[in-house]
């Protein structure tokens, strides 16, 4: 059965270096653990782990940290990026689009979405510089319950929707909720060939 939570439910204050240390996790990748038809297969060369559906390889889980060594394989200048990591990253080989993730947490009164704007200028920037390799960047925006119900808040997640950004609540995300191009019908097309009726 398909595990439904991204992260388990995070708590702010003195819990917040464990917070951090639960996002280097790729929240896709863990999501995709539970399911019997993907595979990661760790790619020691390039510190990556491939993903498989069935026998197919399908993309890469990235991580932070080898975030900037994607770039530089594709011919990218990383050092315009250094400071561009995402929190987590997947890239779907199929679609030739880079899912760019962020993960906010935030269980107290506060600005955890007053910077996130920059996403939307990282996103479209990322996108003029790939666009030329072929690939597309489709951000992801991660946030707990009482970000995505603050009502502080609301007009700043709706211009990030607005700018195309995919904002879910990482509490109750699943494979069928984030729109990754990994459903099994999106996959069959890419993979299996429709069956011709013989005819009579």
């Amino acid at each position: 059965m398909l595990d439904t939570t991204c992260t388990p439910e995070l708590t702010g204050g003195a819990k917040a270096v464990k917070n951090g240390l639960a996002f280097e996790k790729n929240p896709i990748a863990e999501i995709l653990k539970t399911h019997s038809d993907f595979q990661l297969q760790f790619d020691e060369t390039l510190g990556v782990d491939h993903l498989f559906w069935k026998t197919h390889y399908v993309g890469d889980d990235i991580s932070k940290r080898k975030f900037k060594a994607f770039l530089k394989d594709l011919g990218v200048d990383e050092a315009s990026f250094s400071r561009w990591e995402p929190d987590f990253a997947f890239y779907n080989n199929v679609s030739k689009i880079l899912y760019y993730g962020e993960s906010k947490s935030q269980t107290s009164a506060g600005s955890a979405l007053e910077k996130n704007g920059n996403i939307v200028f990282r996103i479209q920037t990322l996108n003029n510089v790939l666009n030329k390799f072929g690939i597309r960047v489709q951000g992801l925006l991660l946030i707990n319950t009482y970000l995505d119900t603050l009502p502080s808040h609301q007009y700043t997640l709706h211009e990030i929707r607005a700018s195309g950004v995919q904002v879910t609540n990482y509490e109750k995300c699943t494979l069928n909720n984030l729109d990754l191009g990994l459903s099994t019908a999106q996959l069959r097309r890419a993979f299996e060939p429709p069956t011709l009726n013989p005819k009579p």
